[in-house]
């Protein structure tokens, strides 16, 4: 069924795309192909032709030079064919950065409020994002002063706006010293790093992705930079993987909580080094949340978090349990 339906949609589209000059129709046509990955199943392979939606796209910007739309996801479909999860960050090429970031410029120049459809985050971010991935890219290869390039490059073509670094500032300076910040997603992660590898600011925190987690590569990353260390050693945290999970109590010194599923009946390969971190650890950091988590990437850890305005922490002293 699904072999079927993407001939017939791939059908459409050729016959859009040969026979219209309308690029509004062709627009619509890219941005379908581009959104068709983000409904599969997660355990699909990823099947959309991105060249043919960087075709289309292509079409739609010689039709109307000042689609900031179409540049916006030709943008996004460089980036996605760069890399399309944590995963596949670490093997970014420069050129592809160049493309993708090359695009959300024009769109800030043309349109500095851009107000057009998204995916997911602003045209800003965007080149936030791209930077700041080519140099987590660089970093994870031992290549410091390529990573300090690429973050410096991408403030440069309008990422890391001011205003985001002293917000994320903020966040740093509310975290203890020696604590672990655990952050969730490229808009805080990103940042973060930037200040920490650029301008050398609160290094004393370990910025921690919860995402990335899941990714095989970061934690054995993390534990080489002797950022944060885990109770298994470097070899088994590429190897771990979600497994099949109950309602469990969990104890770490006199601490103990209930962790439940955190998908479909299972605990995710994130989740798991999540625990070991925290079992390594035994609370001697202190551990802080950057806000606005999915309660269901907190290990079940919601009825000790105390929140601080600007970030979370997780409170096991019985005396603050009240104040959450």
């Amino acid at each position: 069924m699904k072999t079927a339906a993407t001939i017939i949609f791939t059908f459409f589209l050729s016959v859009v795309y040969g026979q219209t000059d309308d690029y509004k129709i062709l627009l619509d046509s890219a941005k379908t192909l581009f959104k068709s990955k983000e409904s599969r199943n997660r355990e699909e392979p990823d099947k959309v032709d991105y060249s043919q939606v960087v075709s289309i796209l292509e079409k739609v910007i010689k039709l109307n030079p000042n689609s900031t739309e179409a540049r916006y996801f030709l943008g996004c479909t460089f980036s996605r064919i760069n890399a399309w999860d944590g995963e596949s960050m670490i093997n970014m090429h420069l050129e592809l950065v160049y493309q993708a970031s090359e695009q959300f410029e024009i769109v800030i120049k043309q349109t500095p409020k851009y107000i057009d459809e998204i995916s997911l985050i602003d045209p800003y971010s965007k080149l936030m994002s791209e930077w700041g991935s080519m140099a987590m890219n660089y970093r994870y290869h031992n290549k410091t002063d390529s990573a300090i390039w690429a973050f410096k490059e991408g403030k440069k073509r309008g990422g890391f706006r001011d205003f985001f670094l002293e917000a994320n500032k903020s966040i740093l300076d509310a975290c203890s010293q020696n604590s672990i910040l655990i952050s969730s997603g490229d808009y805080l992660t990103i940042p973060l790093w930037y200040l920490q590898t650029v301008e050398n600011y609160r290094t004393d925190v370990a910025v921690v992705d919860i995402s990335l987690l899941n990714a095989s590569w970061y934690p054995a990353f993390l534990s080489r930079s002797k950022s944060v260390t885990f109770d298994v050693s470097d070899e088994a945290l590429e190897t771990i993987d979600y497994i099949s999970w109950t309602d469990t109590n969990v104890t770490i010194n006199n601490f103990s909580w209930t962790v439940k599923p955190s998908y479909y009946g299972h605990l995710l390969r994130g989740d798991r080094l999540f625990l070991s971190l925290l079992k390594e650890n035994k609370f001697q950091r202190d551990v802080f949340f950057t806000v606005g988590f999915m309660e269901d990437s907190r290990l079940s850890l919601k009825d000790y978090i105390l929140p601080l305005i600007i970030v979370d922490k997780l409170s096991i002293s019985e005396t603050n349990w009240s104040i959450i």
